[in-house]
């Protein structure tokens, strides 16, 4: 892998998108077919709210590589940043058809449902996700907001107690608890996290 392209990665992961793209300019200067470098190139586009210029790498990325699932993931996610969901789910599905054994597809998915307050679909994603990764974080995260969002508080606190307890440190983790505890009343457990 070209290593301009692993810096920006890099880069990207840590909210540096000014850096992240100097490094995928440096990418595509080696090799301007490069479909991930346009595709990481949209992520920080879209990250910094230029939507319009995300969706046009997003398209670049894609017609580079049709059948890569997971630059469709990626610009799923571009398109969950703006909040265009029909386009989102459209493109995430087909990222589950191209590779149904990856679970970050389907807990993409349930984020998208979770924001259409589908619950039975978050849950059924989630399930999927998890069946594939037991200990995907994200999933546990959105499947317990839908439990919450079902009106099945306990199940989503025991939810994110197991995120926990398999990464004590994550802050999604601990925001989602805060705000369960919160719905129940339990102030002082819901500042805590």
């Amino acid at each position: 892998m070209n290593p301009h392209l692993q810096r920006a990665h890099i880069l990207y992961q840590r909210s540096r998108y000014d850096q992240a793209e100097r490094e995928l300019g440096l990418a595509l200067a080696k090799d301007p077919e490069e479909p991930w470098a346009y595709a990481l190139l949209g992520a920080c586009r879209a990250a910094q709210k230029d939507f319009a210029k995300a969706d046009e790498l997003g398209r670049q990325a894609m017609t580079l590589a049709p059948d890569s699932a997971a630059i469709r993931h990626l610009v799923a996610r571009i398109q969950l940043a703006r909040n265009d969901l029909p386009a989102a789910e459209q493109t995430v599905t087909e990222a589950i058809e191209l590779d149904p054994h990856n679970a970050d597809y389907f807990a993409a998915r349930a984020a998208i449902h979770a924001q259409r307050k589908s619950w039975d679909k978050t849950l059924a994603d989630c399930q999927s996700a998890l069946a594939i990764d037991p200990e995907h974080l994200e999933a546990i995260n959105i499947r317990s907001l839908a439990r919450r969002g079902k009106g099945d508080i306990q199940a989503a606190t025991q939810e994110l107690e197991h995120a926990l307890q398999l990464a004590p440190e994550d802050a999604h983790s601990h925001a989602n608890l805060g705000w369960t505890h919160l719905q129940q009343g339990q102030l002082a457990d819901a500042e805590k996290h």
